[in-house]
């Protein structure tokens, strides 16, 4: 995660995470293999080196920063189909509360649909 993608609360964690790998990601989704995208890189600049599926019914968000969770959601939220669902990891942690209030403030768009 770039730092200047940080707000001054959210770097308390950064280095935290330097051990995870996409590879062990895949290895842990294996059974879902043929129904994931898997996209590595730097949000958002991630999106137009990889676009990522036209659709989809299932967005994890697994980021533990404000802005990089706005711009998945400001990206992949108009590719949900309906019915479809969006899981925040961060989403009830005290630690995030600048991510709650991006995905609330943005998803109450989508209110009544």
């Amino acid at each position: 995660m770039k730092k200047e993608f940080l707000t001054e609360r959210e770097k308390f964690n950064i280095g935290d995470y330097a051990y995870l790998s996409i590879e062990q990601t895949k290895k842990n989704l294996i059974d879902f293999q043929d129904r994931c995208s898997f996209i590595k890189g730097d949000i958002p600049g991630v999106f137009t080196e990889s676009p990522g599926p036209d659709e989809l019914s299932w967005l994890h968000i697994d980021l533990n920063s404000s802005m990089p969770t706005l711009k998945t959601l400001e990206y992949f939220l108009p590719k949900l189909l309906p019915g479809g669902v969006v899981l925040f990891d961060d989403y009830g942690w005290k630690k995030y509360e600048e991510t709650k209030a991006v995905a609330d403030k943005l998803c109450s768009k989508f209110d009544g649909l």
